[in-house]
């Protein structure tokens, strides 16, 4: 018996004897593939480059969201940030008791994990999910010896911030050799921006805070060297969404989902299916998809029911047929985008087609190139295709054909030519938000008294949402919608009552106005705010809806302030007797993002019924 238990045990000695890699993480904020590697001439970045000649690089590889903490949350749960409840900007989200993010795999196998700074998950990360997450800057000279260890450094050098301040960009591009330094007339503006000197200063930004972020990663890689354990430490390089600039920044298109992607393995750990050194992977990778890829290359097996899968290790699964974007709230602007990509066709749904696709928000509005697009497209002077992201409407629908389209200008649904590669994209995003549970089809407001209700956003009921990605679109089939709609309008379900409302008001259904006016009263404010805006947009704003504005500001939720605040800037004039309300919520001390998206979204709502 005892030699049948030592056979038995063999296995399992051979693979604890093995020898297990380290893991370094290397994210760089607001990145685009700009590298040389990736073929951009104008790139200054060698040690990303030389990288990549030594690894893989993954030239399909999305974030989940254009903006931070959602990626964020994504990549550290490997599971989709809608079905996390953590899809908007800077949101708390409830998780469960039980819930685990990927780091605590790799703990309980043995590994020493530690986060030098950045977090910003939407949600305050599990016990047990970091040995150290933040205070004194350590390297992996601190960590304990014997073990091996994940740590992840996060870059700024590339942030938003650093691009659009002229003397944060100033500062960091005298950190440079001169001879690396892109100047603005080496540019090429993009079509989607006007051709001005503030726009290619701001691009000439991005490039030399990439060189900087680049910079930097090398003085982190030479210390790896220095100290022996290159050879012992798989390093993974990414950026977290596209580039921090207006038009990319908290958008799907693109460009704004499609990031840089390296894995650099040493030779001892590269297995047969490996690919070689300076290797271009090309299938479809999600930055959602690095939790289990690393606890694949540890010699783990990922819980089944993340939604990311390994692309790389024992445990690699195959590539998925699409990946997927959301926009959901960005900052105090409330936005429900989806994006579907599959490699060449890149296809984008708006649930909310009644509204602009770059409000102002808390951040983007001292940005200088948005601020020249603004002003010459109010002047006339920027117009068409490129400039229909600054319109206060929105195509419900976009497909872009990437091969011949990379900025995604030429909006293909309307050509009869492209209806089959459409269909297949509908039918893509309907199957995917009914099989990862999309939440962001829920009012904020809702969402959050759903989840207090069922102890986490997970553990939401299916039948709060399951009717909404057929209901959200229902008043695009016409007339023959209007009786499903009217039948919702008296749903027990305030998500439902609140996509009628909406699909009513989207088919300028005039007849239907006694019956949307009867949702001024529901219980659910999200439902009565959806029933002024769309009354509004029929011509009706009377002091039943300015009351209801005006009960929100006062005694809302942070959801439904933010929400009311959004409509109030869009009534303008017409909601001058709430300037009281609004004035009060600009005062705000921005102790909180929430209270700074108060501070920016009353400015915006203040400035607009002041207007003449």
């Amino acid at each position: 018996m005892r030699s049948l238990l030592a056979v038995l045990l063999l296995p399992l000695a051979g693979f604890a004897a093995a020898p297990r890699p380290s893991f370094l993480i290397v994210s760089w904020e607001d990145t685009s593939p700009r590298f040389g590697c990736y073929g951009d001439p104008l790139a200054r970045t060698p040690v990303v480059d030389r990288l990549a000649a030594a690894g893989i690089r993954y030239d399909q590889a999305y974030s989940v969201a254009g903006v931070c903490a959602p990626s964020r949350s994504s990549i550290i749960a490997a599971r989709h940030a809608v079905a996390l409840g953590s899809q908007h900007m800077r949101s708390t989200v409830l998780l469960p008791d039980d819930f685990r993010c990927f780091p605590s795999y790799l703990r309980e196998a043995g590994y020493y994990c530690y986060n030098a700074t950045k977090t910003d998950y939407n949600f305050t990360a599990p016990a047990g999910t970091w040995d150290q997450s933040g205070g004194a800057r350590l390297t992996w000279k601190d960590f304990p010896a014997g073990r091996p260890w994940l740590a992840v450094y996060n870059f700024t050098e590339s942030h938003q911030g650093q691009a659009m301040n002229a003397k944060s960009a100033a500062k960091q591009r005298g950190q440079l050799p001169p001879a690396v330094v892109v100047q603005p007339e080496q540019v090429q503006v993009p079509p989607y921006f006007p051709d001005t000197p503030a726009v290619r200063q701001e691009l000439a930004n991005v490039y030399n805070n990439i060189a900087l972020a680049d910079l930097r990663t090398g003085e982190l890689l030479d210390r790896l060297e220095r100290d022996g354990l290159a050879e012992d430490t798989i390093v993974i390089f990414f950026g977290d969404h596209g580039d921090g600039i207006a038009r990319v920044k908290s958008h799907v298109y693109h460009q704004s989902l499609r990031v840089p992607l390296v894995v650099r393995i040493p030779a001892k750990f590269r297995g047969a299916a490996t690919p070689a050194p300076g290797s271009v992977a090309t299938e479809l990778v999600s930055l959602m998809d690095l939790g289990p890829t690393l606890l694949s290359l540890a010699g783990l097996r990922p819980p089944a029911d993340w939604h990311g899968r390994a692309f790389l290790g024992a445990h690699r699964a195959p590539p998925p047929a699409f990946l997927f974007g959301h926009r959901d709230r960005m900052n105090g602007a409330y936005l429900t985008d989806r994006a579907v990509w599959d490699g060449r066709w890149h296809y984008i749904r708006t649930f909310r087609p009644d509204r602009e696709q770059h409000p102002p928000m808390r951040g983007h509005e001292d940005d200088p190139a948005l601020i020249d697009a603004r002003r010459l497209h109010r002047a006339g002077r920027f117009t068409g295709p490129p400039a229909d992201w600054l319109e206060k409407t929105t195509a419900a629908e976009r497909l872009y054909d990437v091969r011949f389209d990379p900025h995604c200008v030429n909006n293909l649904t309307r050509d009869p030519m492209h209806a089959a590669e459409l269909q297949r994209f509908r039918l893509a995003l309907r199957e995917w938000q009914v099989r990862v549970k999309d939440l962001g089809l829920l009012p904020e407001s809702q969402q959050l008294k759903l989840a207090a209700a069922a102890g986490s956003a997970l553990a939401i009921p299916a039948e709060a949402y399951a009717r909404l990605p057929d209901l959200a679109l229902a008043w695009e089939r016409g007339a023959g919608a209007v009786a499903e709609l009217t039948a919702a309008l008296g749903s027990r379900n305030a998500a439902e009552r609140y996509w009628a409302v909406l699909g009513l008001g989207l088919m300028n259904e005039v007849r239907m106005k006694p019956a949307l006016q009867a949702r001024l009263r529901d219980e659910d404010s999200a439902v009565a705010l959806s029933a002024v805006w769309m009354l509004h947009r029929q011509g009706d704003t009377d002091e039943a809806g300015l009351d209801v504005l005006r009960r929100v500001l006062r005694h809302g939720d942070y959801a439904e302030r933010l929400e009311a605040l959004q409509i109030v800037r869009c009534l303008g004039p017409a909601a001058r007797s709430l300037a009281p309300e609004v004035d009060h919520l600009r005062t705000l001390k921005p102790g909180s993002y929430h209270e700074g998206y108060f501070a920016t979204a009353a400015g915006s709502a203040a400035a607009a019924i002041a207007a003449p």
